[in-house]
């Protein structure tokens, strides 16, 4: 593990690094996705692979490593974001199988239907890196907006960034309306996901 030191220095040069990462990374799914032509649900290819999760963690998994930092890997399983403290205030990936937004943005309907989130583990650093929590406002209103509601409110941070000490559970989130990040790790979610990212990546060639 890093020390106390080297992990203040890790994150700092990590919360520089990942908007710009980020911003590249989008920028080549939207010409790759262009340049296949291939449609998609809601919106095109360019919109399925900006919102999913398989495939801008996974390109900023590569993009971390190539950075510097080593331990850095996808994983996939679980995941509830309690984005406000309203009734509707929660977006689940995983515990319930409706046809939410980032599946919608996906392949839903078909094999390909990934029922689940993937995201960034850095062990050494003991933190979670997520690239799809900047888009949590913009999925929630689409979510809304498929369901019949109107509050949009987000107050989750979009910060990529997530201490792994400070993740709650489901059911704090479920049943307190507490606003905060759940994960829960899964080897067979986190093999299906291998699976749909070399997918993705052949229809996209990336």
């Amino acid at each position: 593990m890093a020390s106390p030191k080297m992990k203040a220095i890790k994150l700092a040069k990590l919360k520089k690094l990942l908007p710009v990462l980020r911003q590249e990374i989008k920028a080549k799914i939207d010409e790759k996705a262009a340049h296949a032509q291939v449609m998609l649900p809601a919106g095109g290819p360019a919109a399925a692979a900006a919102y999913s999760c398989l495939v801008i963690n996974s390109l900023m998994t590569d993009a971390l490593i190539e950075h510097g930092f080593s331990h850095a890997r996808m994983v996939a399983g679980k995941a509830a974001f309690g984005v406000n403290k309203g009734k509707f205030g929660v977006l689940d990936y995983g515990y319930s199988q409706q046809a939410d937004t980032l599946n919608v943005l996906g392949l839903a309907g078909d094999e390909n239907t990934f029922y689940g989130h993937a995201w960034i583990e850095i062990p050494d650093l003991k933190i979670i890196v997520d690239a799809l929590l900047p888009e949590l406002q913009t999925i929630l209103a689409m979510d809304n907006s498929m369901r019949g509601f109107n509050d949009n409110t987000c107050l989750l941070s979009k910060d990529m960034i997530v201490e792994s000490s400070n993740t709650i559970s489901f059911a704090k989130i479920i049943d307190e309306f507490a606003i905060g990040h759940h994960y829960q790790k899964n080897a067979e979610l986190t093999e299906s996901a291998n699976i749909r990212i070399d997918n993705f990546r052949s229809v996209l060639g990336l």
